[in-house]
């Protein structure tokens, strides 16, 4: 029997664990679930450490938003003359 999983999301239990998720989009929160979930499953799959693999995904999508924040707000202080 095939395993099915719900489509990862923010739903009720990611705004808590990973508060940051707040500021992706929709879109990128879905994602940022299905590499977490991928990256764990392969790990079960191929007994890695789950935790090395997860921490790997959390670390490189909290750089991006660190990024995406910084040059966000390195913009507006350069259009906005601040």
């Amino acid at each position: 029997m095939t395993q099915t999983w719900p489509e990862p999301g923010r739903g009720k239990v990611f705004p808590l664990v990973f508060p940051w998720v707040r500021h992706l989009r929709d879109e990128e929160a879905q994602e940022f679930a299905a590499e977490l979930v991928a990256a764990l499953l392969d790990a079960a799959e191929l007994e890695l450490d789950a935790d090395s693999n997860a921490q790997e995904v959390i670390t490189e999508w909290q750089a991006d938003i660190r990024e995406e924040r910084w040059s966000a707000s390195s913009f507006t202080m350069r259009v906005g003359g601040c």
